[in-house]
Formats: C-alpha cells, sequence, structure tokens
C-alpha cells in the first residue's frame, strides 16, 4: 500500500469530488424548495437520529481499512459482520424514533420510514472503508455516481410526482445502492478470503475504540435533536441545516486527506504529511473565503425565508475550517500507529494514539 501517492489521490478526491459536492448542493436545493420548513427541518432531525445507529458502523469498517492496508484479508467477515450490525442497528433506529417523534414535533411515520436508510448506509461505510485501502479516489467516484443518482430521482419524486420527504429518503436510498453497486464492481478481487470468526472477536474486544472516535460526531449531530425537543418543533431545525448546508462546502478541503491514513498504514513516507498539509491549506483556505463570501445569496437560493441564516453560517465556516486541519493530524498520528498489527492486548491499544 506504500505506493498509494498522497498529492494524485487527493486531487483525483478534489476533482470528483467537486461534482459530488455540486450534485449534493442541487439534492439540498430540491429538498429545501420542494419540501415545507416543517418536512426539510424533519429531513434534518432524521440523519441526527441515523447518527445515533450509525456509531455501530465503526466497529466493523474501522479495522476493515487498516486489514485490508496491512494486507489481511478479512473483507467477507467484515461484509458480514457488518450486516448482522445494520439489522441490529436498524431496529435500535426505529426505536429511538418511536420515542422521539412525540417530544420532537416531527411526523412518526417519515422518521420509521427512513429506518431502511440504516443498512445502506452502513454497508456503503464498510465497502468505502475497505476501498479506501486500495484506491482512496475510487470511492469519491462511486460517490459521484450516487449523488447523481440520488439528485435526479429527488427531482423527480418530488416536484412531478409530489412524493415529499417520502420522496427525498426513496432518493437516498436509491442513491446509496448505486454507490454500493460501484464499490463491490470495483473491489471485485480485493474481497476474497473466508469468512474468519478470530476477526469478528477481535473487532469485539476492541470495538471501544472506533466506537469512542465516533461520540464526538454523535454529539454534534445531537444539536437538532435536542433543540427540537426543547422547543417541540422541528422548523428551527430547518434554519440550521440550510447554514450548516453552505459551511459544509467547506468541509470539501477533506478531500485532498484522503489518501494520507492508507498510505501511512501501507508504510509510506511520512514525508507525506508535510505536502498534503499545505494541499488541504490551501483548498481550505480557498473555499472558507467562498462560502463565507456567497452565504447570503446561497440561502435565498435554498429559500428566501432562510436568509435570516446567514450570520450563523458565517461562524459555522470557521468551525468547519478548524475541523478540517485538526482532522489532517488527527488521520497522521493513527495512520502511523501499528498496535494492531503488531498485538491484541486491549492495554496496548488503550495506551496507543488509537484511542488518545
Amino acid at each position: 500500500m506504500s505506493g498509494i501517492r498522497v498529492t494524485y489521490s487527493g486531487l483525483a478526491s478534489l476533482a470528483a469530488g467537486t461534482f459530488t459536492l455540486v450534485s449534493g448542493l442541487i439534492f439540498t436545493l430540491i429538498i429545501a424548495r420542494g419540501l415545507s420548513v416543517t418536512d426539510y427541518g424533519t429531513w434534518g432531525v432524521i440523519w441526527g437520529l441515523l447518527a445515533y445507529v450509525l456509531i455501530l458502523d465503526p466497529a466493523v469498517s474501522y479495522w476493515a481499512t487498516r486489514e485490508a492496508a496491512q494486507g489481511t484479508r478479512s473483507a467477507k467477515t467484515a461484509l458480514a459482520a457488518s450486516g448482522g450490525t445494520s439489522a441490529l442497528a436498524a431496529a435500535a433506529y426505529v426505536a429511538i424514533a418511536y420515542a422521539y417523534a412525540p417530544a420532537g414535533g416531527a411526523e412518526s411515520g417519515a422518521l420509521i420510514l427512513a429506518a431502511v436508510l440504516v443498512p445502506a448506509e452502513m454497508i456503503k461505510a464498510l465497502l468505502a472503508a475497505l476501498a479506501l485501502a486500495h484506491r482512496p479516489h475510487a470511492v469519491e467516484y462511486a460517490l459521484l455516481a450516487g449523488e447523481a443518482v440520488k439528485t435526479a430521482l429527488a427531482f423527480v419524486l418530488i416536484f412531478p410526482y409530489g412524493m415529499g420527504i417520502a420522496g427525498a429518503i426513496a432518493a437516498a436510498l436509491v442513491g446509496s445502492a448505486a454507490n454500493i453497486a460501484l464499490l463491490a464492481a470495483y473491489l471485485g478481487r480485493n474481497m476474497g478470503g473466508r469468512f474468519e470468526a478470530a476477526h469478528v472477536k477481535k473487532w469485539a474486544r476492541l470495538f471501544w475504540i472506533p466506537t469512542w472516535a465516533s461520540l464526538a460526531p454523535v454529539l454534534t449531530r445531537s444539536d437538532v435533536i435536542v433543540f427540537s425537543v426543547a422547543t417541540g418543533s422541528v422548523a428551527g431545525v430547518a434554519y440550521w441545516i440550510a447554514a450548516r448546508t453552505v459551511a459544509s462546502v467547506t468541509a470539501h478541503a477533506a478531500r485532498t486527506n484522503a489518501a494520507l491514513y492508507p498510505m501511512l498504514l501501507g508504510g509510506g513516507a511520512r514525508t507525506g504529511l508535510q505536502e498534503n498539509l499545505a494541499l488541504v491549506l490551501y483548498v481550505t483556505f480557498a473555499l472558507a473565503a467562498l462560502a463565507a463570501a456567497l452565504a447570503a445569496p446561497a440561502l435565498w437560493l435554498l429559500g428566501a425565508e432562510y436568509e435570516a441564516a446567514v450570520p450563523a453560517a458565517v461562524i459555522l465556516v470557521g468551525l468547519v475550517s478548524m475541523r478540517m486541519l485538526a482532522n489532517v493530524f488527527a488521520k497522521a498520528l493513527t495512520g502511523i500507529e501499528d498496535v494492531d498489527a503488531v498485538t491484541l492486548s486491549a492495554s496496548a491499544h488503550f495506551k496507543s494514539r488509537l484511542f488518545r
């Protein structure tokens, strides 16, 4: 895996990701314009609730990337484990949605329907984790295809057919299916090996490492849940996710960092870190300036009512920029750590960079 070219893969990911970003923004524009403020807020709540159960995904996909980069053939075992975990996660999501709906002011039918996204998201994440270890920019190509399918279908289902939020959920599901199909086709022979319970036992023993790392994103997503329960309405959530959509343009810079982690895992030269950091800095600052400058017209495009969220969007641009830079160092620290390749000791993992 040390043959991975960080700059080449980073720029290829950035190029493919640019089209993905445009497609994603068009999808957001479609649902923001095609759904009521309440339904758009419900769409944001759905992804907030999904975060609580998708925290189970890294328990398998985290190790899948590391083992594939280190030459361990555990893909089939990971796929089987992810399938079983996704069934448990979907059941947990339904229970959480039922408990949330009365207090949050969201329509329970739409929340429950979104349970179909759980297995799709988890399988997609696993295959992307496996592909990341072999050719990082291929993940972006599959994501681009999935986003294009999702956007086209959303337009048809929401406008001509008037399916509302059900149409948005159906489009997201089909888009994930297209992404999964392309990733599976790309992986091909890299899905070799056989099911080995030993891998599952290892992941079960060390599940706390990736779960710990996933707590911060879950807490970040909890804002919409706490706010909607406190106010008894999802209308305010709509303004928040509109602002977050504008700020997410800056997060596009993370794509230039796509190849650093698997390259370091495979024993690549650490000198690639400096080169990668410079590239991330250039792209982050450029995108941050663009997002802040165009916040007002971008929110107006989503809907005139969302212009009130401009101050939040500008603040979020700064926050996302800092996270992009911190992510470079986090990926580097976990990429050069090889504790999982030499020992299964829980205490050694606890003392390693994977946990710290």
